[in-house]
């Protein structure tokens, strides 16, 4: 082999491994920057919260996330739904009972800092506990959704709105219905 060969050879190996080296140099920078890089969270520090009758105008008010969210669970004032709603809240210590006012003389009874609700007597799991912000008490936007008739809740997380609609507030119902009774079984069936 030629002596410009031989040079040539040379040249082409060590550029090649050059060449290999800075590639490997970006593509591991590349990859540590990625593992370190923290993702933007696009976390809401204030709700937009509106309760009124269907089609009418609604009471506004800000809630700040602090008090919106618990465990990461949506919630939402009870109080002021009971209070838009003229339901009667009565308190004792850490027991708040909320009665309806409706027909059917439904009745739901909180304890702070329990995720047990009694629906007309019958017990509902809460996804967190019922909790006191100042005088109201927070409760989980799907625990209303799902045992309340009359009353629809609408969340749009990136607007951070939270509507709640009801219609006439003596039409609005628990879906639980107080416990009965079986009628007694006839002994002639048998």
């Amino acid at each position: 082999m030629s002596k410009k060969a031989k040079t040539r050879f040379y040249f082409f190996i060590v550029a090649s491994f050059t060449i290999a080296l800075v590639i490997s140099l970006v593509i591991g920078s590349c990859f540590f920057i990625s593992l370190h890089k923290k993702e933007k969270t696009t976390s809401v520090s204030r709700y937009k919260l509106s309760i009124g009758l269907i089609d009418t105008k609604m009471t506004n008010m800000t809630v700040s996330a602090k008090y919106a969210v618990r465990d990461g669970v949506l919630c939402t004032s009870f109080s002021k739904i009971a209070e838009v709603c003229g339901y009667t809240k009565m308190i004792n210590a850490n027991e708040i009972r909320f009665y309806l006012n409706n027909d059917d003389g439904d009745m739901m009874v909180l304890n702070v800092g329990s995720d047990t609700a009694h629906l007309n007597g019958n017990p509902v799991h809460l996804a967190t506990p019922a909790y006191k912000v100042g005088e109201s008490i927070y409760v989980p936007v799907d625990f209303i959704s799902t045992y309340f008739s009359g009353i629809n809740i609408t969340v749009n997380d990136e607007k951070a709105t939270i509507v709640i609609e009801y219609i006439d507030p003596h039409k609005c119902a628990l879906k639980l219905k107080y416990p009965t009774a079986c009628p007694a079984l006839d002994p002639s069936d048998f």
